[in-house]
């Protein structure tokens, strides 16, 4: 039984070592985590990418009208859409200034 035990208690170590060793398997893009959909920027003169689905939030970075950002539904909430824009900037913009292509 403490062998069983041992073999187990390796075999996790085994598994967190490889996390560690290939942090992309850990933290993933959105377009990696998931299937995700473009999106248009439009309807303003800047959007704002902010850290978190608020208004509030910390702004991260602004995108002009006419940028392509990947949109993941998944992580998108009620009024903001979580966006990643060329695989550096990740966060949330609002919904309305988003038109699905």
């Amino acid at each position: 039984m403490a062998k069983n035990k041992e073999q187990k208690e390796e075999s996790e170590e085994a598994v967190a070592s490889e996390e560690i060793q290939n942090g992309a398997e850990v933290e993933k893009t959105v377009t990696q985590k998931q299937k995700s959909v473009r999106g248009l920027v439009g309807n303003c003169g800047e959007l704002r990418v902010r850290e978190a689905p608020n208004a509030k939030s910390k702004e991260l970075k602004r995108l002009k009208c006419g940028e392509i950002v990947y949109i993941a539904l998944s992580d998108s909430t009620e009024s903001f859409y979580a966006v990643e824009k060329d695989k550096t900037v990740f966060g949330f913009c609002m919904k309305q200034y988003i038109e699905l292509i």
